[in-house]
Protein backbone atom coordinates (compact mmCIF):
# COMPACT_ATOMS: atom_id res chain seq x y z
CA UNK A 1 0.00 0.00 0.00
CA UNK A 2 2.83 2.39 0.81
CA UNK A 3 4.26 1.88 -2.68
CA UNK A 4 0.92 2.90 -4.17
CA UNK A 5 0.85 6.10 -2.12
CA UNK A 6 4.39 6.95 -3.21
CA UNK A 7 3.36 6.29 -6.81
CA UNK A 8 0.40 8.65 -6.43
CA UNK A 9 2.66 11.40 -5.18
CA UNK A 10 5.46 11.06 -7.73
CA UNK A 11 4.44 9.39 -10.98
CA UNK A 12 2.83 10.87 -14.01
CA UNK A 13 -0.94 10.21 -14.30
CA UNK A 14 -0.65 7.82 -17.25
CA UNK A 15 1.91 5.68 -15.44
CA UNK A 16 -0.24 5.78 -12.29
CA UNK A 17 -3.26 4.34 -14.03
CA UNK A 18 -1.37 1.40 -15.51
CA UNK A 19 0.55 0.25 -12.42
CA UNK A 20 -0.09 -3.24 -11.07
CA UNK A 21 -2.56 -3.44 -8.20
CA UNK A 22 -1.29 -3.58 -4.62
CA UNK A 23 -2.80 -6.83 -3.31
CA UNK A 24 -3.06 -8.26 0.18
CA UNK A 25 -4.70 -11.36 1.56
CA UNK A 26 -7.31 -10.84 4.27
CA UNK A 27 -9.26 -12.84 6.83
CA UNK A 28 -12.67 -11.63 7.99
CA UNK A 29 -13.65 -11.83 11.69
CA UNK A 30 -15.50 -15.10 10.88
CA UNK A 31 -12.21 -16.38 9.33
CA UNK A 32 -13.54 -16.22 5.76
CA UNK A 33 -10.55 -15.69 3.50
CA UNK A 34 -10.41 -12.84 1.06
CA UNK A 35 -8.32 -10.22 -0.61
CA UNK A 36 -7.99 -6.48 -1.07
CA UNK A 37 -6.61 -4.93 -4.25
CA UNK A 38 -5.90 -1.22 -4.66
CA UNK A 39 -5.22 0.26 -8.07
CA UNK A 40 -5.63 3.41 -10.10
CA UNK A 41 -7.96 4.03 -13.03
CA UNK A 42 -7.61 6.85 -15.56
CA UNK A 43 -11.18 8.11 -15.20
CA UNK A 44 -13.07 10.47 -12.88
CA UNK A 45 -14.50 8.82 -9.73
CA UNK A 46 -18.14 9.16 -10.78
CA UNK A 47 -17.45 7.48 -14.13
CA UNK A 48 -15.65 4.63 -12.36
CA UNK A 49 -18.50 4.22 -9.88
CA UNK A 50 -21.20 4.09 -12.55
CA UNK A 51 -19.14 1.64 -14.62
CA UNK A 52 -18.82 -0.70 -11.64
CA UNK A 53 -22.46 -0.26 -10.65
CA UNK A 54 -23.77 -1.28 -14.09
CA UNK A 55 -24.33 -5.01 -13.55
CA UNK A 56 -24.83 -5.47 -17.29
CA UNK A 57 -21.14 -4.61 -17.84
CA UNK A 58 -20.01 -7.36 -15.50
CA UNK A 59 -19.34 -9.87 -18.25
CA UNK A 60 -16.92 -7.35 -19.78
CA UNK A 61 -15.03 -7.09 -16.49
CA UNK A 62 -15.48 -10.70 -15.33
CA UNK A 63 -15.36 -12.99 -18.39
CA UNK A 64 -15.82 -16.14 -16.26
CA UNK A 65 -19.47 -15.14 -15.90
CA UNK A 66 -21.32 -17.32 -18.37
CA UNK A 67 -24.80 -16.07 -17.59
CA UNK A 68 -26.18 -13.09 -15.69
CA UNK A 69 -29.85 -12.57 -14.93
CA UNK A 70 -31.20 -9.47 -13.17
CA UNK A 71 -33.91 -10.68 -10.78
CA UNK A 72 -34.92 -7.41 -9.10
CA UNK A 73 -34.00 -3.75 -9.36
CA UNK A 74 -34.73 -1.12 -6.76
CA UNK A 75 -33.25 2.37 -6.40
CA UNK A 76 -29.70 1.78 -5.22
CA UNK A 77 -30.02 -2.00 -5.16
CA UNK A 78 -30.11 -4.89 -7.61
CA UNK A 79 -30.36 -8.67 -7.20
CA UNK A 80 -28.62 -10.67 -9.93
CA UNK A 81 -28.12 -14.39 -10.47
CA UNK A 82 -24.77 -15.46 -11.89
CA UNK A 83 -23.57 -18.66 -13.53
CA UNK A 84 -19.78 -18.77 -13.34
CA UNK A 85 -17.14 -21.09 -14.71
CA UNK A 86 -15.27 -21.46 -11.40
CA UNK A 87 -12.03 -23.26 -10.67
CA UNK A 88 -13.39 -26.82 -10.65
CA UNK A 89 -17.07 -26.54 -11.61
CA UNK A 90 -19.85 -24.27 -12.77
CA UNK A 91 -21.50 -22.51 -9.87
CA UNK A 92 -24.67 -20.48 -9.53
CA UNK A 93 -25.20 -17.74 -6.99
CA UNK A 94 -27.34 -14.66 -6.43
CA UNK A 95 -25.88 -11.40 -5.19
CA UNK A 96 -27.60 -8.36 -3.75
CA UNK A 97 -25.63 -5.31 -4.87
CA UNK A 98 -26.11 -1.93 -3.21
CA UNK A 99 -24.66 1.42 -4.22
CA UNK A 100 -24.00 4.44 -2.03
CA UNK A 101 -23.26 7.17 -4.56
CA UNK A 102 -22.38 9.77 -1.91
CA UNK A 103 -19.70 7.45 -0.50
CA UNK A 104 -18.80 6.18 -4.01
CA UNK A 105 -19.17 2.59 -2.83
CA UNK A 106 -20.72 -0.57 -4.24
CA UNK A 107 -21.21 -3.50 -1.85
CA UNK A 108 -22.48 -7.01 -2.48
CA UNK A 109 -23.42 -10.10 -0.54
CA UNK A 110 -24.77 -13.48 -1.52
CA UNK A 111 -28.45 -14.17 -0.94
CA UNK A 112 -28.61 -17.65 -2.49
CA UNK A 113 -26.89 -20.25 -4.61
CA UNK A 114 -24.20 -22.91 -4.56
CA UNK A 115 -21.62 -20.93 -2.60
CA UNK A 116 -21.95 -20.55 1.16
CA UNK A 117 -21.04 -16.85 1.31
CA UNK A 118 -19.75 -14.10 -0.95
CA UNK A 119 -19.32 -10.49 0.07
CA UNK A 120 -17.23 -7.61 -1.05
CA UNK A 121 -17.08 -4.04 -2.24
CA UNK A 122 -15.68 -1.48 -4.63
CA UNK A 123 -14.61 1.81 -3.04
CA UNK A 124 -13.82 4.65 -5.45
CA UNK A 125 -11.78 7.59 -4.20
CA UNK A 126 -10.60 10.74 -5.94
CA UNK A 127 -6.92 11.51 -6.25
CA UNK A 128 -5.09 14.81 -6.69
CA UNK A 129 -5.66 14.38 -10.42
CA UNK A 130 -9.42 14.68 -11.18
CA UNK A 131 -8.98 12.30 -14.14
CA UNK A 132 -7.51 9.50 -12.01
CA UNK A 133 -9.38 7.49 -9.36
CA UNK A 134 -8.12 5.12 -6.71
CA UNK A 135 -10.13 1.92 -6.58
CA UNK A 136 -10.18 -0.53 -3.67
CA UNK A 137 -11.67 -3.95 -4.35
CA UNK A 138 -12.39 -6.35 -1.50
CA UNK A 139 -13.76 -9.85 -1.87
CA UNK A 140 -14.46 -12.63 0.64
CA UNK A 141 -15.61 -16.07 -0.52
CA UNK A 142 -16.53 -19.13 1.55
CA UNK A 143 -17.26 -21.87 -0.97
CA UNK A 144 -18.75 -24.04 1.80
CA UNK A 145 -17.78 -27.38 0.31
CA UNK A 146 -14.77 -29.54 -0.52
CA UNK A 147 -12.88 -27.09 -2.70
CA UNK A 148 -9.84 -25.88 -0.78
CA UNK A 149 -10.33 -22.19 0.03
CA UNK A 150 -6.62 -21.70 -0.62
CA UNK A 151 -7.10 -22.85 -4.21
CA UNK A 152 -9.97 -20.41 -4.73
CA UNK A 153 -7.97 -17.55 -3.22
CA UNK A 154 -4.80 -18.41 -5.18
CA UNK A 155 -6.80 -18.39 -8.41
CA UNK A 156 -8.37 -15.04 -7.51
CA UNK A 157 -4.97 -13.55 -6.68
CA UNK A 158 -3.65 -14.61 -10.10
CA UNK A 159 -6.58 -12.89 -11.80
CA UNK A 160 -6.37 -9.52 -10.01
CA UNK A 161 -4.06 -7.93 -12.60
CA UNK A 162 -6.38 -9.04 -15.40
CA UNK A 163 -9.43 -7.75 -13.54
CA UNK A 164 -7.77 -4.36 -12.96
CA UNK A 165 -6.97 -4.06 -16.66
CA UNK A 166 -10.55 -4.95 -17.65
CA UNK A 167 -11.92 -2.35 -15.18
CA UNK A 168 -9.57 0.23 -16.68
CA UNK A 169 -10.69 -0.69 -20.19
CA UNK A 170 -14.39 -0.48 -19.28
CA UNK A 171 -13.82 2.94 -17.69
CA UNK A 172 -11.89 4.18 -20.76
CA UNK A 173 -14.83 3.12 -22.91
CA UNK A 174 -17.24 4.97 -20.58
CA UNK A 175 -15.10 8.13 -20.69
CA UNK A 176 -14.97 8.04 -24.49
CA UNK A 177 -18.73 7.44 -24.71
CA UNK A 178 -19.40 10.48 -22.50
CA UNK A 179 -17.53 12.86 -24.81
Amino acid sequence: MLALLVLLATADPNAQASAAPAVEQLSAPDDTKGLRAVFLVAAPPDVVLETLWDVRRFRQIFPDIEKLEVLAERPGSVDARFTVDAVLAKVHYTLRRDVDRAARRVEWRSIGGDIKAIRGSWQVQPTANPMVSQLTYTSFVDVGYAVPSGLVRATALKKVDQMAERVRSACRTAVLASR
